[in-house]
């Protein structure tokens, strides 16, 4: 159906107004408009306006579907705004849905954002919160259903800025993790056991102090004097003060041994031995870098007001969750609607395949 001038497919036009196509009928598998092709099956430009907008005023379907049995289904560029945008007031704005196996990055994804030249490929963004429960929202959300897969995974740099990371369950970090601060109840690495790696693992607790400590040790062996002069790092005083020292003779007991000389230009003295005595030495420093000075770690603190009465951990001061601080909170108030939203998405995603295979099918049968 022509709405205004005529608009005809496949050629230039000078239209001034748009062509509707609308087919009629209460089937609820009708599409107003099908292109199939070998290369693109519809390729649209838009200068100033929208290149496509698919509208869907039902309960059911989408505004757009775009299939593709290798490339992607739907691709959206734009040289300064968005290349896809999506809103929703209920359902996703955006979502997409692969049952490939993947055998490398570049299969099975269901949606894929890619940022060159310092763009950004995905941004998720939420403000203000709900006026009825209080809760802000989430700007990007993962779930791994089955608990097989990762709910977010990351190669390379990840950065949280201004917020912190707050984790609730257990975080593996395979090599190096950066942070201004960290803070947990306690603090561990966890490796393959040494004696049973296959079967064990091994776990140490990392050393705690109120302080900003930095610890250096070794072996040393005095000289015909009684003597060793110990070298430390040619950065250690820039680093270190309020240096602490500790001496122990193997093998045999030497009363006098003593600190000769104290750290100075990255070095100090043992005496008072016997001669070929090994020495085992430990020395302390306090941190007093730039950024130690300007983030000294405070050893006790305020809570806040809002969470005066709170605790960490409630089951440990036998109280119930609803004492619980931060996410922990947020996470027992959350549970009854996660359960249900998880279950939503398991059928949600069963109907999708099938609606999915059921689509593709049609095309091919059409093909």
């Amino acid at each position: 159906m022509s709405d205004g001038t005529n608009f005809i497919l496949g050629q230039a036009n000078s239209a001034e107004s748009s062509t509707k196509l609308v087919r009629d009928g209460d089937d609820t598998d009708s599409v107003s408009l099908f292109v199939q092709n070998e290369g693109d099956g519809l390729l649209a430009v838009s200068f100033l306006g929208t290149a496509i907008e698919g509208q869907n005023p039902g309960i059911n379907g989408a505004g757009v579907i775009g299939t593709s049995r290798t490339g992607p289904g739907a691709c959206g560029g734009s040289s300064t705004g968005p290349g896809v945008c999506g809103r929703s007031s209920t359902g996703p704005g955006v979502r997409g849905t692969t049952e490939q196996s993947a055998t490398n990055l570049q299969d099975g994804i269901g949606v894929h954002g890619v940022g060159r030249n310092s763009a950004i490929g995905v941004l998720g963004v939420t403000s203000g919160a709900d006026p009825t429960t209080g809760r802000g929202g989430v700007g990007v959300q993962g779930i791994a259903v089955d608990g097989l897969g990762f709910a977010g995974f990351f190669t390379g740099s990840v950065v949280i800025d201004f917020g912190g990371l707050q984790v609730t369950g257990s975080a593996t970090v395979e090599q190096t993790l950066f942070a201004g601060a960290v803070e947990a109840p306690s603090k561990m690495f966890l490796i393959d056991h040494p004696l049973d790696p296959a079967n064990k693992y091994l776990i140490h607790s990392v050393v705690e102090s109120p302080d900003m400590k930095n610890v250096y040790d070794g072996l040393v062996t005095l000289d015909s004097n009684g003597e060793a002069i110990v070298e430390l790092p040619e950065f250690f005083e820039s680093l270190n003060k309020d240096v602490r020292y500790q001496v122990t003779p193997i093998g045999a007991p030497e009363p006098n041994l003593y600190i000769a000389e104290e750290v100075s230009n990255n070095r100090f003295k043992i005496g008072g031995g016997a001669a070929g005595t090994k020495i085992s030495w430990q020395v302390t420093g306090i941190r007093k870098d730039q950024w130690a000075q300007a983030y000294r770690n405070p050893v006790e603190r305020e809570k806040p007001p809002e969470e005066r009465g709170l605790y960490l951990h409630p089951e440990l001061y036998g109280a119930g969750e609803e004492r619980a601080i931060g996410r922990r909170q947020h996470r027992r108030r959350w549970t009854q609607e996660h359960t249900q939203q998880m279950n939503e998405l398991k059928r949600w995603l069963e109907a999708d395949g099938k609606e999915g295979q059921s689509f593709m099918q049609r095309m091919l049968e059409q093909k």
